[in-house]
């Protein structure tokens, strides 16, 4: 039999998105996911992380047994009227950030969702490198065995997290601080490459420096640096013999 070979059409997966904004202020960008985890007694749970991208700030992790789209509408809406709304969030593809309840969520706060493409985990790379942090820090270091219990734990090192533990990618400050004040991380002196001067090997501070230098001079004045002297070959060596 013949049959007519249809061409299969180019399914694209992704569009081509345009570049992001960078992030200037707090509350300018999150990023959100999921984490799983299980009790003592192997039952699952699951977190759900919103952290902002300018001040590292986490302002929840929420711990639940099972999540849907309008648990997560309920929580941040607890959360943003605390810590204000976010301009935008970048989240995956997940059945809670695309449901219709995140959808009318967003468009009747104003908040704009940035969706990763489907497998590229370099598309939110910095909520990928703070899950594993948290997993290291503090999922892998307790016991969980009740809600309560993982909830207390877990509330516990986000306060350490946000109140007590400087960053170096914000200058060496606590996120709480860029929080309330507002200020910008761009470019601290502290963390800045710091080179030689021109004069030769620092020795610390200038009065250190100039301690060194009249010493100097003192041992130059009274003698006791040795002249130099000049080695005048035998006469024996000058004719060759």
């Amino acid at each position: 039999m013949q049959l007519r070979h249809k061409t299969r059409k180019r399914r694209v997966k992704a569009e081509l998105r345009e570049d992001r904004a960078v992030v200037v202020g707090p509350n300018d960008v999150w990023a959100k996911d999921f984490l799983h985890n299980q009790f003592a007694t192997g039952k699952k749970l699951r977190v759900l992380i919103a952290v902002d991208l300018f001040s590292r700030y986490l302002p929840v992790l929420d711990v639940r047994y099972s999540n849907r789209g309008e648990d997560v509408v309920a929580m941040l809406d607890r959360v943003c009227q605390a810590a204000d709304y976010p301009k935008t969030i970048r989240v995956d593809q997940g059945i809670e950030f695309v449901s219709r309840d995140m959808d009318l969520w967003a468009s009747q706060r104003g908040v704009v969702l940035h969706f990763s493409r489907p497998g590229k985990l370099t598309d939110d790379a910095f909520i990928e490198a703070f899950n594993g942090r948290l997993r290291a820090e503090a999922l892998t270091q307790h016991w969980f065995l009740t809600l309560a219990d993982a909830a207390e734990k877990l509330e516990a090192w986000r306060r350490c997290y946000n109140d007590e533990r400087p960053h170096g990618a914000i200058g060496n400050k606590v996120p709480i601080t860029l929080t309330k004040l507002g200020a910008s991380p761009a470019r601290h002196p502290e963390r800045s490459r710091r080179t030689l001067p021109l004069g030769g090997p620092r020795l610390g501070s200038d009065h250190i420096s100039n301690r060194l230098r009249s010493r100097l001079d003192e041992s130059s004045v009274a003698g006791h640096i040795r002249p130099v002297q000049v080695l005048q070959r035998h006469p024996a060596h000058q004719s060759g013999a």
